[in-house]
């Protein structure tokens, strides 16, 4: 269903019933990203969106704290005073926002793949990620992962392609994210891969200041999580989210 708030047109889709839980994906993707997550947390009521310029929903010049305003008056239609929020990578940016700004409404908080801010190695590995397929893959899966399913990466990717040219306007809002300074009280699990070259352990102590309420676990995956650890990560989630 498209929602039409403040002129920005969202798509949204709602699956289960209970208490809700929004879920966000990340850059270049859309909210099928997160289907995955379903099977752990079906007893929930799901908030599948589709960040600006990706999926379904319109493309604008935004940056992610109007974004996070836009989620925030859709769960607010929705008559959803207090819920919790699954983000990964860019969804975990807003997430984060919207739980230093909505900290009455957010219950708990789960960041996949997160970071605080983008320092010189994230541009570097964007720049390779652009450059090639192979860097691309490096930049997103383990090497272990990408030898053991070459095949399946690239029929994925060949399912669901990257739009650089729609998401490139939230990629360039990206570049101010920073919320080093934030002190955010909500109960947050924090999802790390050990071998993600983008974000990963190089932002635990910046991670650990933020979220002063925050657990930190670490993955053995690279960047792109979901599809590389969802059976590892989905209990954790699930018994974090029903705890």
């Amino acid at each position: 269903m498209i929602y039409n708030i403040d002129g920005y047109k969202i798509n949204v889709e709602i699956m289960g019933y209970g208490e809700p839980v929004l879920l966000i994906h990340g850059l270049g993707s859309a909210n099928f990203a997160m289907y995955p997550y379903a099977y752990y947390i079906k007893d929930f009521r799901r908030i599948y969106v589709d960040v600006p310029n990706h999926g379904k929903s319109g493309d604008y010049e935004i940056d992610l704290d109007g974004i996070s305003s836009i989620f925030k008056k859709i769960m607010d239609n929705l008559s959803f005073e207090k819920f919790s929020i699954i983000g990964i990578s860019m969804g975990s940016m807003i997430a984060s926002i919207m739980a230093n700004k909505y900290r009455d409404s957010v219950k708990k908080l789960v960041l996949i793949s997160p970071t605080t801010h983008l320092d010189e190695d994230v541009f570097k590995t964007i720049s390779m990620w652009s450059g090639s397929e192979e860097e691309s893959m490096r930049a997103s899966f383990s090497e272990k992962f990408i030898r053991d399913n070459i095949d399946r990466i690239r029929e994925y990717e060949k399912l669901h392609p990257f739009d650089p040219m729609r998401s490139s306007q939230i990629g360039t809002a990206l570049l101010s994210f920073d919320i080093r300074n934030y002190k955010i009280p909500t109960d947050t699990l924090i999802l790390i891969g050990i071998h993600d070259i983008l974000f990963g352990p190089r932002f635990e102590e910046y991670l650990r200041e933020v979220f002063i309420s925050g657990k930190i676990i670490k993955i053995d995956s690279g960047h792109s999580m979901t599809f590389e650890a969802i059976d590892k990560i989905g209990p954790i989630i699930r018994d974090f989210i029903k705890g």
